[in-house]
Order: C-alpha cells, then structure tokens, then sequence
C-alpha cells in the first residue's frame, strides 16, 4: 500500500471464533483481544548487572538552539498522522521558523530537569489494515501514535548524542561519511578517497 491511500474506518471484524462484530464497542474489543496476544508480557526477571559503573554523565551538558528545532521541524514527513495532542505534521513543518522559537524554550528547560511534559508522552493506538480480508481481525495491527513534538525532540537528542559519542575515524559511522567516502591507503601508494 502506498502511503497516499486513505485511511478507511474498521470494517464488521470476525474474531477467531468467526463471530462478527458489528458495533464500534465489539470491534475494539475483538481488536483489544488480538493485540493482547501481540504484547509481550513483563517475564519478572531482575536485569542483569552491569560489567562496572556507568559514568555520571552519559552526555556532556548543551543547549539547543532555535535553528536546530527548525531544521528538524522542516524534516517532518507530512504523510504521517497526529497523535491525541492532535498536532499534524503538516501543519507543523510549514510554520517552523515560527514555532522554532517556542519549542526551543519547552525542550531547553526539559532537558534541563530530564523531565517531559505528560501531554507528550501519550499514545494513542490505532488498528492498521496489513492486506487481506478487512473481515478477518488477525489482518491488522496495533500502532501507536506518538506526539510530533516528542519525536522532534527525540530527533534533536538523538543528533546530539551521536555527535558526541561517533567514533570520527570508524568510516560509516556517522550518517555523512559512509564506507565509500572514506579514506584508504594501499600499501606503497599515498593517501585516497576509497
């Protein structure tokens, strides 16, 4: 499927006892039903140990800046879908020079206290066709919307974590200098571009 089609509403879904469900509230629960068996279940086992200490700071302290957020902003895909806080992609990514501003004074003090704003950590899950009969409930799966804005601030995180933490010399390691951009010497014969 392309990402251009429409997204449809749930059809009558026949559970695995072949009953159908007609009514919005017996949909969900058969779809609810389905799901479960998807989630894997907390197993109670302690985590392992860890081989030594961490450091106490995994990451050396910045701020970002407003260019940053816009930048990321501008990457959004405009086909994806808004989460509960009912902020689209599409509406975002055409005012970030506007709103770059605003967010770069949530995320700073965010990072700051390492907390996130509860509206930004809600997902909403939605049922996505996979192919098949619409009729059979096993032919689709649960997908959880995410907030824009937490997946920008990720983004910007994520870029500055790798930033910090890439090995410069490793070639490939970082997004703009994959393996055939990098330097190689043959034996007897100067410095070149691979």
């Amino acid at each position: 499927m392309s990402k251009a089609h429409i997204r449809a509403a749930v059809g009558n879904v026949v559970n695995a006892d072949g009953v159908s469900s007609a009514t919005s509230k017996l949909k969900a629960e058969v779809l609810k039903g389905l799901f479960e068996k998807v989630h894997i279940p907390d197993l109670g086992k302690p985590l392992p140990e860890l081989l030594g200490r961490l450091p106490e700071k995994h990451m050396a302290p910045f701020v970002l800046e407003s260019k940053e957020v816009e930048a990321a902003l501008k990457q959004l895909d405009q086909n994806k879908a808004a989460a509960p806080d009912e902020l689209h992609p599409a509406i975002l990514r055409p005012i970030a020079d506007i709103i770059a501003d605003a967010l770069d004074q949530l995320f700073n003090p965010s990072l700051a206290s390492a907390t996130l704003p509860a509206v930004w950590t809600t997902a909403e899950v939605v049922s996505i066709h996979k192919g098949g009969s619409r009729a059979a409930a096993s032919n689709y799966r649960p997908v959880s919307l995410l907030s824009v804005i937490l997946k920008t601030y990720e983004r910007l995180l994520r870029g500055r974590y790798n930033t910090q933490h890439t090995t410069v010399e490793l070639p490939g390691s970082r997004n703009t200098m994959g393996t055939t951009s990098s330097q190689v010497q043959e034996p007897g014969r100067p410095l070149t571009e691979a």
